[in-house]
């Protein structure tokens, strides 16, 4: 009787132990079940920026505004964002770094294909960085501004 009073816990334990890990292999399954499959159409834009061509010069750029995906217009001293930036519908990421800008249009917003921009070293206040983020939220902005230390 004594074995049998040691076999009931032993007993116990085996059945949780199922329980559980029948519990565990039923949740794995469902959640691959449950995951709906979502057919990715490739935008005209990925097609175009395969080739990673990074325009330096404003004129170049509008010569083939469509082909248009990366641009950098850093260090020219630029105090505002040249209109002609806006006609560049499928541009991903734009280099701002080292101008002088301070402030940027409302339109730029319109720039769909815009993923990154780089703000780098140019005197924007806090405030314009937030209302940047509110026009391009899904956009990833970068400024980083010089810390001014004590001398």
């Amino acid at each position: 009787m004594n074995k049998q009073k040691g076999l009931v816990p032993v007993l116990i334990v085996i059945l949780i132990a199922v329980v559980v890990g029948g519990y565990f292999i039923y949740q794995k399954q469902a959640k691959l079940v449950v995951i709906p499959q979502q057919t990715v159409q490739p935008s005209l834009s990925a097609d175009i920026c395969a080739d990673k061509i990074t325009y330096r010069s404003l004129e170049d750029a509008l010569k083939e505004p469509n082909k248009v995906c990366y641009l950098d217009l850093s260090r020219r001293n630029l105090t505002e964002l040249p209109k002609e930036v806006l006609q560049f519908n499928n541009l991903q990421s734009l280099y701002l770094n080292f101008n002088k800008l301070t402030i940027l249009p409302e339109d730029i917003k319109n720039l769909n294909n815009l993923t990154s921009i780089d703000l780098t070293g140019n005197p924007i206040t806090i405030e314009e960085t937030d209302r940047i983020r509110s026009l391009l939220p899904k956009v990833n902005i970068l400024n980083i501004q010089p810390m001014n230390l004590p001398q």
